[in-house]
Formats: structure tokens, sequence, C-alpha cells
């Protein structure tokens, strides 16, 4: 399960590209009466362009940088409170997957 879980997330991110290319044909196409899609179609693609690369900085930051400090934050209350923390693999990589998601959303959304 965990395999499976990982290979959706990574999925979803390795196809992001080709499926925001997809979207923007499909709206393309039923809207092709509207001008503005077309006049400004590099701008459009500057945009997801640029929405894609800072999604990535912000996943790396999360993942370098803020989940560290988090989990050594929760490391050091729970040894404060005299509990040993005792994890599985399937549980932590999904606590970080699910973590730094939420983290690259709070970055880059305020």
């Amino acid at each position: 399960m965990l395999e499976f879980k990982m290979s959706i997330v990574f999925g979803i991110l390795i196809a992001s590209p080709l499926i925001l290319f997809y979207a923007y044909r499909g709206a393309r196409k039923r809207l092709s009466n509207l001008n503005f899609i077309q006049e400004k179609k590099t701008l459009v693609i500057s945009t997801i362009l640029a929405s894609l690369a800072l999604f990535l900085i912000g996943a790396s930051y999360a993942y370098f940088y803020m989940l560290p400090f988090f989990l050594e934050f929760l490391y050091k209350d729970a040894m404060s409170l005299g509990i040993n923390a005792n994890f599985s693999i399937y549980e932590f990589i999904s606590f970080i997957v699910l973590t730094t998601v939420i983290l690259v959303l709070l970055l880059n959304y305020p």
C-alpha cells in the first residue's frame, strides 16, 4: 500500500504539466469564441510554468528545511513528555508526504 500511495503522489506531480496542458487545450477548444485565450497564449503558458516552478520550489523548501525542523520539534516535545515514538515505515512515509504537501499548500497560498 505504501508503494501504491507514493506512486500516486509522484505520478500526479510528474504528470501535472501534461494534465495542465490538456486542460488548457480543452478549455481553448470549448471557449474558442473568446479572443483573450488565443491572444494571451504566452501569458497563460508562462503562468502555468511559473506556478509549477513555484510549487516545486515550495516542495523542496518544505521537504529540506521545514520538515526536519518540524520533526525535531515533535521529537523534543515527545521526549519532554516522556513519550517514546514508534513508527512503522508506512506511517512515517505517509506522514512525511502528507506534511510536505500541506506545507507546500500553506507556503504557496497564504
